[in-house]
């Protein structure tokens, strides 16, 4: 061999130049969020109803007529069904409506209930994961995994989760972080 040749260094091609990063497979951490999420909630699903369920759920009239009960959720404020309430009160047509629907398919089933928050919440976090990805594009995908897995593990968010009443809180955050990746 020459010495021409011995010094001879391999010149990238213009596709190896532009070989893309390997990016990091967010399945397996929106897997972990959900388990994550019905490790630290699943057992609410053997709950009883608790402190509103009742205002919002089991003695409203207008959910306990399920689906009968449509034009009235966006009727009515939110109490007038349940106690003729009238004037200034919570106006929550998007509960009451899944309220209604919950009602219609699963009667008052308190299982069935309280495993609807848990798999709300649980879609809630992987919105909020993806928002926070479109935040933070230059943080790796498991540091900002790390990120939703500690919003999950707050302690003020158990009830949130455990109190079926509660959705609309849920719900309500769902939107808020919707519209933000809708902006983004």
């Amino acid at each position: 061999m020459s010495k021409k040749n011995s010094n001879y260094t391999k010149k990238q091609t213009s596709v190896e130049a532009v070989k893309p990063e390997k990016k990091t497979n967010v399945t397996w951490i929106k897997a972990l969020l959900v388990l994550f999420v019905f490790v630290l909630y699943g057992r609410t699903v053997n709950y009883e109803f608790t402190l509103d369920d009742d205002l919002f759920y089991l003695k409203h009239s207008s959910v306990q007529k399920g689906l009968g009960g449509f034009s009235e959720f966006f009727s009515y404020g939110s109490l007038n069904k349940f106690d003729g309430t009238e004037g200034i009160q919570p106006y929550r047509p998007i509960t009451l409506l899944y309220f209604g629907i919950q009602k219609a398919f699963f009667d008052n089933s308190t299982s069935a209930a309280h495993l609807f928050n848990v798999l709300l919440y649980a879609v809630l976090m992987l919105v909020l994961f993806s928002l926070l990805q479109k935040l933070f594009p230059d943080l790796n995908a498991w540091f900002i995994g790390l990120m939703a897995m500690l919003f999950v593990a707050h302690p003020i968010h158990t009830e949130v989760v455990a109190n079926v009443k509660s959705r609309d809180e849920i719900l309500s955050f769902l939107f808020i972080i919707l519209t933000f990746i809708a902006v983004f």
